[in-house]
């Protein structure tokens, strides 16, 4: 029943695996499980580094770390709804709040990126000035700016800037 060729629109039967995963109900259901597994564990895997590598919490923003909260409390409501509308033999509410469910979960999950993501441009600009900064403040001898740059390589920005460049890039 999984690859039934009734769903096969053409005398060849060349679209019955692309028709059957999105036309068989059987098929469907066995796809929307897995990628409900799939998007769990990976969820789940995402508040475990978020909470355990000491370095990670420490380093994570206040926001981003209410971001994953909220992702992995949304994607235990789906995971509770989906299952619930299944049992309860898809009553329109319920699959309804499933729905909406699925809208808040990207909506969250959109905004956890944009606390976490940093566009290319402003890792630049942070690094021009951070460089500016080093080396006016190291020219002078200035030890409060000295101590700052110093900080900003371990941790924060200069560490994510170092992440993703591989070192303070002139620019």
């Amino acid at each position: 029943e999984l690859f039934d060729p009734w769903y096969s629109h053409t005398p060849d039967r060349s679209d019955v695996y692309w028709r059957n995963a999105l036309e068989n109900p059987s098929l469907v259901q066995l796809d929307h499980r897995i990628l409900a597994t799939t998007t769990f564990t990976a969820v789940m895997a995402l508040w475990a580094y978020s909470r355990f590598p000491r370095p990670v919490r420490t380093a994570l923003p206040a926001p981003a770390r209410k971001a994953v909260t909220a992702v992995t409390t949304l994607v235990w409501l789906q995971v509770t709804l989906g299952i619930s509308t299944l049992l309860y033999l898809v009553p329109v509410p319920l699959a309804a709040a499933h729905q909406a469910g699925a809208l808040a979960l990207l909506t969250e999950t959109i905004v956890l990126g944009s606390r976490v993501w940093v566009p290319r441009r402003a890792v630049r600009l942070v690094a021009r000035r951070v460089a500016e900064v080093g080396t006016a403040g190291l020219a002078t001898g200035s030890a409060a700016v000295r101590a700052q740059v110093g900080r900003a390589g371990r941790r924060g920005p200069g560490a994510m800037l170092a992440a993703r460049t591989g070192g303070v890039e002139k620019v």
